[in-house]
């Protein structure tokens, strides 16, 4: 009596529910499902731990800072910390998505992916010394062409570290060069193994026209790439001056263009298959300080095959670099 509900019982009749608790009402396998949705995604966005491990050493290596990058519309630092004594370090993740792992050991980055779901990483670095034995030029590549009253030319070098134990090699001419006389630079990049090309300035020496990266030689294979381009009248002479041993120095211009290599150059003319309009001249295994001049003389241009590719000219390393860009210079292809 006096209440609202069907006597006896406590009850609403159907049609009198109070408004606003029919739309509560959820089934339990929608509760279930919905927190089991909610929790792993809490879950999957909790942490991301790993280790850094000296390859030089084989130990941890305790101490060193730990940087999480974001990466989104750039790259964005998310977070920092250092590795404890037994390497290991974990970060709150902001989201979902990629991230990077940034280490620094003695001055030197390393990078490692996460990719999205990932929950743990290894992170290799090495110890870095200024001057090592084992830094060699697979390849050092020369494209050239000529239009009107100016030479257009890029130069790739790709340089091997086979230290061991591994070590990177990093100081303030780490890895040196010549240009042709007048050169003016107009682009230029460094790549380790398995990154992405980085805009790197080489900076001008006391003696003319000799340059330096200052970029890190880590363990394996890096490429640097200098576009330059300068006055031409019609004839050029180049001295490249190598510095280092090579496996091979290779020489790209247009067939519409002469080469003629100087005394005491010794130069093999190959075949370049995805590039056929162009001449390429290839000398193997040079020394330090061998003879490597040569003339060129003519214009034109070059171009490069459906694929970029250089196999033509040697396998490998070389063949790669010698498919680098789709012009001489101004870096026009991908680095």
């Amino acid at each position: 009596p006096g209440g609202n509900g069907t006597a006896g019982t406590g009850r609403y009749p159907p049609a009198s529910r109070p408004k606003g608790t029919q739309n509560l009402k959820l089934s339990p396998k929608v509760v279930v499902a919905g927190l089991a949705i909610l929790l792993s995604s809490v879950a999957s966005a909790q942490s991301l731990s790993g280790t850094l491990k000296n390859g030089t050493t084989g130990k941890p290596a305790a101490g060193d800072d730990v940087i999480l990058i974001k990466l989104g519309q750039g790259m964005e630092e998310a977070a920092r910390t250092k590795a404890d004594a037994g390497g290991h370090f974990s970060f709150k993740l902001p989201d979902a998505g990629p991230h990077l792992i940034r280490a620094v050991h003695q001055g030197v980055t390393y990078h490692t992916m996460a990719p999205p779901g990932s929950n743990s990483v290894e992170v290799q670095v090495f110890d870095v010394s200024k001057k090592l034995n084992d830094i060699s030029v697979t390849a050092d590549v020369m494209r050239v062409q000529a239009q009107g009253n100016d030479l257009q030319g890029t130069r790739l070098f790709a340089v091997n570290n086979a230290s061991t134990p591994p070590r990177t090699q990093m100081n303030d001419q780490n890895f040196e060069f010549y240009l042709p006389d007048g050169a003016r630079i107009v682009d230029s990049s460094a790549e380790t193994a398995g990154g992405q090309p980085l805009k790197t300035d080489p900076v001008p020496q006391k003696e003319k026209n000799r340059y330096a990266f200052i970029f890190p030689l880590r363990p394996g294979q890096t490429l640097f790439q200098v576009g330059f381009e300068l006055p031409y009248s019609g004839e050029l002479s180049i001295d490249p001056k190598a510095l280092y041993p090579a496996q091979h120095f290779v020489v790209m211009l247009p067939k519409t263009m002469q080469f003629s290599a100087a005394p005491g150059s010794s130069f093999e003319s190959r075949a370049h298959p995805q590039e056929p309009g162009a001449t390429v001249q290839v000398a193997s295994n040079t020394e330090q300080g061998q003879q490597l001049a040569f003339t060129i003389s003519g214009t034109g241009t070059l171009s490069v095959g459906a694929d970029g590719g250089g196999g033509g000219c040697a396998s490998g390393a070389t063949g790669r670099a010698a498919g680098r860009g789709s012009g001489a210079g101004r870096g026009r292809g991908p680095p």
